[in-house]
């Protein structure tokens, strides 16, 4: 047989489909006539025979595909978990050839846990043990340990030192399979009875073939659930407005240690009035709080403090006093070890009074230059007369948080008094007195009569080194006799204080010539119609009391004028936005020692036939926007818009009226 052509391929046959019945065999039959009925028997035999071969469950195959014989379930079963095993094989094979062999078996690395005590007794030193070890098999390589402790944890011994001592990490380098070790950590826990917190422990490690680093971590659960401390309060149940009394506050040590450090803060009731006497306390800036230190506190020890003062005439009722024990951190924030409160009742006195200044019973700011405008209210408040009552008002001038002895922040010029009290400016609270002379019911003040005195006075700008002023007022209230007893009550109004806000001003002004007499303008002057004059504009902020946050000073340019090419500022960035025609000069902040600032750009006037015979406008109203941190208000200070009217510009001066062009 002959090759077939290269390329070509000869098409398969078509394969004749089976017939419907393909055991059916065909009779042949030499005669003409019909099969005898022997013959037709021995036929219908076969065909049965047949049937019983190729039918499966009474139906007929299908001969177009052919498929194996099935098998038992035992054997499938077989089949396939000799399948599965081979694949793995197969791919554990191709993963040795690929990758190597395996190195030793490895563990779960290196390990750490805490012990020590999950309850935390504050005040109490506490210890506990970071405990490490290698349960590898292996080397581990670069091992650290970090510990994470509270911020209310004092630190008073860590054995061994760590490396870092900032971060607390102990670098242990590489540790052998089964290595062990441990670190006693010690400290004191501040914090308030009954809250919750953690130490955490961290080990970074790599295997001996290096790789990816692993950790392990370990967190500690910890509750304050005791404290060494204990604190007692004994002042009186009751107390008469105007009456002094003394609040003492004993704190004991039931630990076995010293503390040092700790500090005891007493938030006041509204209305109680510390003593000068009481200089073991300190105001907590401008909050009710005050603080003073404890002192070293021995173990099994008691440190007692006292806190002297009255409550002012308005207050009355049930009140509260709360003590804190604890420790300052640098941010400011106060980690109390106890804390407690002692109650009292404080009942109205025989003299009634009430200090009001500028619509307001208590602090305020107010902008310096500005007046105070005071009322004093009195009642008798007893059920007897009051006989020669007294009432002082006094004024404090503040200058940096210290009283100004010999300069004061009030014009007395300008006082308006209707009481007529007798004033003095020569001691270092000035003061204004009534008595029956200036008041002639305080001779005798019956039973619920009451009245008013109103005062004005104007406060005075600060000195230019002061960055920070207040006024604080106060009224003390006496009587000779209440009915026929004599009394030595004096009855004292909660101090108002009046604190300055910033004496920041915007100052504007365009200019032709400097001082001198340079030229800083072009152009005709006066101007003329149809011509072009360029002006210098200047910005200046000015100020003495407090720092300035997010300064922004702003003006829109008339139609007339046009943005000029030169423009500088000795801070911020000055822009100029053609779209709104406005100007501005922004600034992220003016520090305290910063008192002043300036800007200045040019503009271009082109008077119109309009602006013939009158001043040209040059700038719109120029706007400053600020924030004074100090007193957390909004500075807003507005200028009226400027024209070509340069009164301040000596070589421009009675030159700003528009002359009509030639």
């Amino acid at each position: 047989m002959g090759r077939m052509p290269e390329g070509k391929r000869v098409k398969p046959a078509a394969v004749p489909k089976p017939p419907p019945r393909p055991w059916r065999r065909a009779a042949f039959s030499f005669s003409k006539g019909k099969p005898d009925a022997e013959e037709k028997q021995r036929e219908d035999e076969v065909s049965r025979g047949l049937e019983a071969i190729y039918l499966t469950n009474g139906k007929k195959q299908d001969f177009k595909t052919f498929s194996r014989t099935q098998r038992s379930r035992a054997l499938r079963i077989f089949s396939i978990v000799v399948g599965f095993c081979a694949v793995a094989s197969a791919l554990a094979w191709a993963g040795l050839f690929y990758f190597g062999p395996p190195g030793p078996a490895e563990a779960s690395g290196v390990i750490v846990a805490i012990d020590g005590p999950e309850s935390i007794g504050l005040g109490r030193e506490e210890q506990f043990r970071i405990r490490w070890s290698n349960t590898s098999i292996q080397p581990e390589q670069e091992v650290e340990l970090r510990l994470s402790v509270p911020a209310e944890m004092l630190l008073s011994s860590l054995v061994p030192p760590p490396d870092d001592e900032q971060h607390l990490v102990w670098k242990l380098g590489m540790l052998q399979a089964g290595a062990k070790g441990e670190i006693k950590v010690k400290g004191v826990f501040l914090g308030t009875l009954g809250s919750k917190s953690a130490l955490q422990a961290v080990v970074t490690s790599r295997g001996q073939a290096g790789g990816r680093p692993r950790e392990a971590l370990v967190t500690k659960p910890l509750i304050y659930g005791e404290t060494v401390l204990a604190g007692l309060f004994s002042m009186p149940a009751k107390v008469v407005t105007g009456d002094q009394i003394t609040i003492q506050y004993a704190v004991a040590n039931h630990g076995g240690q010293g503390l040092r450090g700790l500090k005891v803060r007493l938030k006041l009731p509204e209305g109680f009035v510390p003593s000068p006497t009481s200089t073991a306390f300190q105001r907590v800036g401008n909050s009710a709080e005050w603080e003073a230190p404890l002192g070293d506190l021995a173990a099994a020890s008691t440190n007692t403090l006292r806190m002297i003062g009255a409550f002012a005439a308005q207050s009355s009722g049930d009140v509260k006093i709360e003590a804190r024990i604890g420790a300052a951190k640098q941010d400011g924030s106060f980690l109390p070890l106890l804390v407690g409160e002692g109650k009292l009742t404080v009942l109205a006195g025989d003299l009634g009074l009430k200090l009001v200044a500028n619509g307001a019973d208590q602090d305020k700011t107010i902008a310096p230059g500005d007046p105070l405008r005071i009322t004093i209210q009195y009642k008798n408040l007893s059920p007897e007369k009051l006989v020669g009552v007294k009432l002082t008002l006094g004024f404090e001038s503040l200058s940096d948080g210290k009283s100004a002895t010999g300069t004061s922040l009030l014009n007395w010029r300008e006082l308006e008094d209707d009481g007529k009290g007798v004033s003095t400016t020569k001691t270092r609270i000035q003061t204004i007195k009534y008595d029956q002379k200036s008041i002639p019911v305080f001779a005798q003040l019956l039973p619920q009569e009451e009245g008013t005195i109103d005062i004005e006075i104007p406060t005075l700008p600060a000195a230019s080194t002061t960055k920070d002023a207040a006024v604080r007022l106060t009224v003390e209230g006496s009587m000779d006799t209440v009915g026929n007893e004599r009394s030595t009550r004096v009855i004292r109004t909660a101090p108002l204080t009046f604190r300055y806000r910033s004496d920041a001003t915007l100052v504007t002004e365009a200019r032709y010539f400097t001082e001198e007499g340079a030229p800083l303008g072009a152009g005709p002057l006066p101007p003329v119609a149809g011509k072009t004059t360029s002006y210098r504009i200047f910005w200046s902020i000015n100020k003495t009391l407090h720092p300035l946050e997010n300064l922004q000073v702003t003006a829109v340019l008339p139609t007339s004028v046009a943005w000029g090419a030169s423009s500088s500022s000795q801070a911020g960035t000055l822009t100029y936005d053609d779209a709104t025609r406005t100007v501005s000069w922004s600034l992220n902040r003016m520090p305290e020692d910063v008192d002043s600032l300036e800007a200045s750009f040019e503009i271009q006037l082109t008077p119109t036939e309009f602006d013939v015979g009158r001043f040209a406008q040059l700038l719109g109203e120029s706007r400053l926007s600020a924030t004074d941190p100090t007193v957390a208000e909004s500075v807003v200070r507005a200028l009226p818009p400027l024209t070509s009217d340069l009164q301040n510009d000596e070589g421009a001066q009675n030159k700003g009226v528009v002359k009509k062009g030639s």
